[in-house]
């Protein structure tokens, strides 16, 4: 989908380790992504996206926020499928702890952390517009303005859902803001969600029609050190 559109994004690769606990039901779901980054058909996945340039980012398991090796460890196996290393990160759960969930990400060689925003509502309530160097140094917060679940969750038709989502484009547009979106590939397949699964072409669209700069979550930490880093906005 995004090739027709001529862009490209930023596709964060979970390898969870959280084992199924039966007697939780409402955990389950916490368990899901239980494939391995040297999987054949997982590592095959990941080097065609990479060297189709997209980016490869890792996706930190349920409970890597908090656990260096852990994080480390995916991190590893990851850039052993790669062949080279990998800049960022996005926690499970948008999950953080501040600072100490960054002081991680950086120990473990990650130069940015895309986990920062609302699990129960979207927009810029409370988000920063703009990335920042919480340690002002090279390591940069992009943060998430954008999440479908979350979307899905509070906004109950598409008509609204798209009427949120202009609003928010003309929000970033105005503001001059860093406009970070997550969308999960399984909220594109109509079998499973036959509401949803147009919501991320129309949004392209119509955030397009501004003529933004689309880019990958590592070309806009790049950008931001580049031009912006430590010099405020």
């Amino acid at each position: 989908m995004e090739k027709g559109f001529h862009v490209k994004s930023t596709f964060f690769f979970l390898q969870e380790s959280k084992k199924l606990n039966l007697r939780a039901p409402r955990e389950w779901g916490l368990s899901l992504g239980r494939y391995r980054f040297h999987d054949p058909e997982v590592a095959r996945a990941i080097r065609m996206i990479d060297s189709a340039g997209w980016e490869v980012g890792l996706h930190g398991s349920f409970e890597s926020f908090r656990d260096f090796a852990r994080l480390s460890g995916e991190k590893h196996d990851l850039e052993s499928v790669l062949g080279h290393p990998v800049a960022g990160v996005r926690q499970h759960y948008l999950n953080l702890e501040i600072p100490r969930t960054w002081q991680i990400q950086k120990q473990a060689g990650l130069s940015y952390d895309a986990s920062l925003g609302l699990k129960a509502g979207v927009g810029y309530d409370g988000i920063p517009l703009f990335p920042f160097e919480p340690f002002q140094d090279e390591f940069v917060v992009l943060p998430l303005a954008v999440m479908d679940g979350a979307l899905f969750s509070t906004v109950s038709d598409t008509s609204a859902r798209l009427t949120a989502l202009t609003r928010i484009v003309e929000q970033a547009e105005a503001k001059h803001a860093l406009l970070a979106v997550l969308w999960h590939q399984r909220f594109l397949n109509p079998a499973e969600f036959p509401n949803e699964n147009s919501v991320y072409e129309s949004f392209l669209r119509l955030a397009l029609e501004r003529e933004p700069w689309v880019a990958t979550s590592a070309q806009v930490a790049d950008w931001w050190r580049t031009h912006v880093g430590g010099k405020g906005h």
